[in-house]
């Protein structure tokens, strides 16, 4: 979202929570690896964010903790999962559960889910362009 996922257009905010080492191994030393991510959710989420969650399992502490983190906050929760049913999709607003034989063609669908939603957010960015291209005639 902050790149591009095949044209050019503005960048909009996101953050990969497990991206920045410093906190995460701070948080962990500090509050437990449970709330690795349920802090940053603190920290940042904001009413009308989206918290995209992948768990193979649906079962991650860390991740279940991050998600009722984000419901108190305000904080939309979108889950990828394996098979259902399972604790993250309880917990989560919208959820997508796959069915798969193993863990890696569950996290390789979950990779084709989330360029699935590259896409749709694209469009709909494209198609808001165009609205506000209409309105400002």
């Amino acid at each position: 979202l902050v790149g591009r996922y095949r044209d050019d257009r503005p960048p909009f905010s996101a953050l990969a929570l497990h991206a920045d080492t410093s906190s995460t191994t701070a948080i962990a030393n500090d509050y437990g690896v449970d709330e690795v991510f349920a802090r940053q959710v603190r920290a940042h989420g904001r009413p009308g964010d989206i918290l995209m969650l992948l768990s193979t399992s649906g079962a991650s502490a860390n991740l279940l903790s991050a998600a009722y983190a984000a419901r108190a906050a305000g904080v939309r929760v979108w889950a990828l999962t394996g098979c259902a049913p399972n604790p993250l999709m309880a917990g989560s607003d919208e959820y997508l559960c796959v069915e798969a034989p193993t863990a890696a063609t569950v996290q390789e669908l979950h990779l084709v889910a989330v360029h699935m939603v590259c896409a749709a957010f694209d469009a709909a960015v494209e198609r808001g362009s165009r609205r506000d291209g209409e309105r400002g005639r």
